[in-house]
């Protein structure tokens, strides 16, 4: 039977996703669409270029600027 979360793991979870929240909203127009295409509603490359109306590599490089910053801004830059 699974165990509920601890009451301080919700917690992190909550600061966590509003840190990525606040993150993504501080991105660029044009990577936070092309990341939330991607990763949050889950279109593949073609679908999210299609929806865009652009160009299969211009959405890849979109994401990856919007990769790069994310992590700077949740990470300091620091690579794991």
């Amino acid at each position: 039977m699974e165990s509920l979360p601890e009451p301080e793991s919700e917690e992190t979870d909550d600061t966590l996703s509003d840190e990525v929240a606040n993150a993504l909203g501080a991105l660029p127009a044009q990577s936070r669409e092309a990341v939330e295409l991607l990763k949050l509603q889950g279109l593949n490359l073609e679908e999210a270029a299609r929806r865009l109306d652009i160009s299969v590599p211009a959405l890849k490089a979109r994401a990856h600027r919007g990769y790069v910053l994310l992590r700077q801004q949740l990470f300091g830059g620091k690579r794991k």
